[in-house]
């Protein structure tokens, strides 16, 4: 009762930022698809650029990064599981993992980051102020969550030149185009994630055109201008049919 209140009474429209959520809230009956309109979110280069002026030191010479809440539903150890196979495979290859955020399974992970034997290769900031200094020095903006709308993370990162590397969570399929402005892989799939994590390293002129392709994709529709002139554009209709 309360939702139909708010999504069939209340609500002149509604927005979500992924197809997915919306074809989701389109099996509820009482959802008028007509009024209901998936806008992205925008990313402000402006203010990321700024706050990316001075890069945090990089402490390997390959750095996937990856940033959330540390709860289950994020899927870190999804991440470093495919992150310990690729550095076994690949012992000539120096990589480093940094996790920014904080949460319930930060003990937890820290934990397996040991039993896993990449402690010294994984750096847990805990939350952080200003996570842009981290990611510009990565080389991949990871997001192995089990399911998601569309990640603000994940769209920084690739702003900011890091190839994405992503489940099939929430709207990640309308972001990245697999295999040409990064990867997808299969929540699960550890030897998919360690094949998509050596290729990178290995291949530098890959990892340098997805990560043009990545950041291009972003600038193109994924910028805050974007975002709010689809948002005018849309109260405008809104308003337009009453």
């Amino acid at each position: 009762f309360f939702h139909r209140l708010i999504y069939h009474t209340l609500a002149d429209g509604i927005i979500v930022n992924a197809e997915k959520i919306k074809r989701t809230l389109l099996l509820s009956p009482f959802i008028d698809a007509g009024t209901t309109k998936v806008i992205h979110n925008g990313v402000d280069n402006l203010n990321i650029d700024s706050l990316a002026e001075i890069p945090a030191s990089k402490p390997f010479p390959f750095v996937v990064v990856a940033v959330g809440v540390l709860t289950d539903r994020k899927g870190f150890d999804f991440l470093m599981n495919g992150f310990a196979a690729f550095t076994r495979n690949h012992p000539n290859i120096n990589p480093g993992l940094i996790i920014m955020g904080d949460g319930p399974k930060k003990d937890e992970l820290q934990k397996l980051a040991v039993k896993l034997g990449i402690e010294n290769r994984t750096v847990f900031t805990g939350f952080v102020d200003n996570p842009y200094r981290y990611m510009t020095i990565g080389d991949v903006i990871a997001m192995t969550s089990k399911n998601e709308g569309i990640s603000n993370a994940l769209i920084e990162g690739m702003y900011l030149g890091n190839v994405p590397v992503s489940t099939f969570a929430g709207g990640s399929e309308e972001l990245i185009m697999d295999g040409r402005n990064g990867f997808l892989v299969e929540y699960g799939d550890s030897g998919r994630l360690e094949g998509v994590l050596s290729e990178l390293a290995e291949n530098r002129e890959i990892r340098k055109r997805l990560s043009s392709a990545a950041k291009e994709t972003v600038k193109a529709g994924f910028s805050l201008d974007v975002m709010q002139r689809e948002m005018i554009d849309f109260c405008r209709s809104i308003k337009d049919a009453e």
